[in-house]
């Protein structure tokens, strides 16, 4: 929804050229990118639940502060921050997908979960770019920080991620050991 909205609002509020838009949109993809490096560093020692509540929390707060970003630097701040949130809880997810399809319908059940990116591709700029010009770039971003949270809540209120002990890797120096 935000993705597509952003030039529009960088370009007519914050009075921004072309090449801003570019920096307000690669800074968040750069963040995105180095944070899925990230994650799968820490996945092992940290647990997928921690992390993924870490980068949705992030991602939902990040994109609320928007609605407040009344300068390009402010903008480029939350967008980089959501990056990493976005692109943490964007890894984490489709292992937790993976992780609790039965394995007999395993095919299908990513194909669902394909499906449901590209649909969310498909009419989030149309609810986003309808939203600003309804409402304004604010209560764009506040919709999209609210259709976030409710997708954490039903994230944790569905049991998909259970609480998981840290992987803590044992070193075996000899007979009996632990």
């Amino acid at each position: 929804m935000l993705l597509s909205s952003l030039p529009v609002y960088v370009k007519g509020e914050l009075g921004g050229g072309d090449l801003t838009v570019s920096l307000v949109t690669a800074t968040f993809a750069l963040a995105a990118i180095a944070s899925r490096f990230a994650t799968a560093a820490l996945m092992p020692r940290m647990g997928r639940a921690a992390l993924l509540y870490a980068g949705l929390a992030l991602a939902v707060i990040m994109t609320f502060l928007c609605a407040y970003a009344y300068t390009v630097g402010s903008l480029i701040v939350f967008r980089v921050l959501y990056g990493v949130g976005f692109g943490t809880a964007s890894t984490i997810v489709p292992t937790l997908v993976a992780r609790i399809i039965p394995q007999d319908r395993i095919g299908e059940g990513i194909g669902y979960f394909g499906l449901s990116t590209s649909l969310a591709m498909s009419f989030g700029p149309m609810i986003g770019m309808n939203l600003m010009k309804g409402l304004g770039f604010p209560a764009l971003t506040l919709s999209g920080a609210a259709a976030a949270a409710l997708s954490a809540g039903v994230l944790v209120l569905s049991g998909a991620v259970r609480g998981e002990k840290r992987n803590r890797r044992q070193t075996v120096t000899g007979p009996g050991s632990r």
